[in-house]
């Protein structure tokens, strides 16, 4: 069984582990919690991401839809560090603008 962590401090969360069907249900309820507490967080950093499949990507998809009603609908929460998995995820779901605002240019670059 996969595990996951997410760990939210001063606007920014942190994800560690695998990001996957397994693991989504209980990371969305999790952040559910934290946002009808305290908001969403601005940032969130994916540098400590193992495995990821599309349920990981819907996640975070969802997670910035969340974003944008909270903040407004130009705003994206800033995706640090995604891992090249989830890019090429995103880029075959036609995804990759709405997870990063086009931002991330470093898996593009190294195409």
């Amino acid at each position: 069984m996969s595990s996951a962590e997410l760990h939210v401090e001063n606007g920014a969360a942190r994800l560690g582990g695998d990001l996957t069907f397994s693991t989504v249900t209980g990371l969305f309820q999790r952040m559910a919690a934290i946002a009808k507490e305290h908001g969403l967080p601005a940032s969130i950093d994916l540098s400590g991401v193992g495995r990821i499949d599309s349920a990981g990507l819907a996640l975070l998809l969802e997670w910035q839809s969340d974003y944008r009603q909270q903040v407004g609908n130009d705003a994206l929460m800033a995706v640090q560090d995604p891992p090249d998995a989830l890019m090429k995820i995103a880029r075959l779901c036609d995804a990759e603008d709405y997870l990063t605002g086009g931002g991330d240019t470093r898996e593009r670059e190294g195409s």
